[in-house]
């Protein structure tokens, strides 16, 4: 997998107790249990932990982390973790494996999806959350970004949770990016991205805003709106802002 800004790094999770559901806008989200185990072991054959490597990206350690339960199937969350140690550039994520309903239980394997990169950089553990605005069906927004240099950028991977099995809608989404002022003329950034409208499975608006602070001086640096349309599986944007990432 190509380097992107959402890079190094990557994303996941979910949640079952014993039994402790929890249910976020109609999604049960089960972390720990049997039904967990048995879905990780459906997908790698293993109940516990699975070593594989991904394309070109690596050696990584894929451990069970959440199992969604939707009204479109299951979807077991795995976490990555790159088995080269904890260097800036290495990278983390989530593999994300469909199912479908059988009565209440994860059935025939839909789909997967084998990493998700995500994270700031030396393996740390990537952050998920779930969301319905960006796609027809809900969507795992895998949290990724940079860190370094004085740069911090922050988005999201966006992986639909459909019917058919996980599909990787769009790699990185950019919502935040901060550099430090270190006291020369162009006195640092702070751009910030925000949703306007979602129309789910027809696309989606973002407005970002960013201000540089030369002399100590707030000055509005980026004023653009960006809108995301469906094209070919993917979420396209109608227009590239070069300024969103370090």
């Amino acid at each position: 997998m190509s380097r992107n800004p959402l890079k190094p790094v990557a994303v996941i999770v979910v949640v079952l107790a014993a039994p402790t559901v929890a249910a976020a806008a109609g999604l049960n989200v089960v972390r720990h249990g049997p039904m967990l185990q048995a879905a990780f072991k459906a997908a790698y054959g293993e109940t516990r932990s699975h070593h594989m490597t991904i394309g070109t990206d690596g050696d990584f350690t894929l451990t069970p982390s959440a199992l969604i339960h939707t009204r479109e199937g299951f979807f077991l969350v795995a976490a990555a973790s790159m088995d080269s140690g904890g260097c800036h550039v290495c990278e983390s994520g989530v593999a994300v494996t469909g199912f479908a309903d059988d009565h209440g239980h994860p059935g025939k394997m839909t789909g997967q999806e084998p990493l998700i990169s995500g994270g700031t950089g030396f393996n740390t553990p990537t952050v998920w959350r779930l969301d319905r605005g960006y796609t027809q069906y809900p969507a795992l927004l895998v949290e990724g970004g940079w860190r370094g240099q004085g740069c911090r950028s922050h988005g999201v991977g966006i992986v639909e949770l459909a019917p058919d099995g996980p599909h990787s809608r769009l790699d990185y989404l950019a919502e935040a990016k901060d550099i430090e002022d270190f006291g020369d003329a162009y006195g640092g950034e702070h751009v910030v991205g925000r949703r306007m409208s979602a129309h789910a499975g027809q696309g989606f608006v973002m407005h970002y805003a960013g201000w540089t602070h030369p002399g100590g001086y707030r000055r509005l640096a980026l004023d653009i709106t960006v809108t995301y349309r469906p094209k070919n599986g993917r979420l396209v944007p109608d227009k590239v802002v070069d300024d969103l990432t370090c």
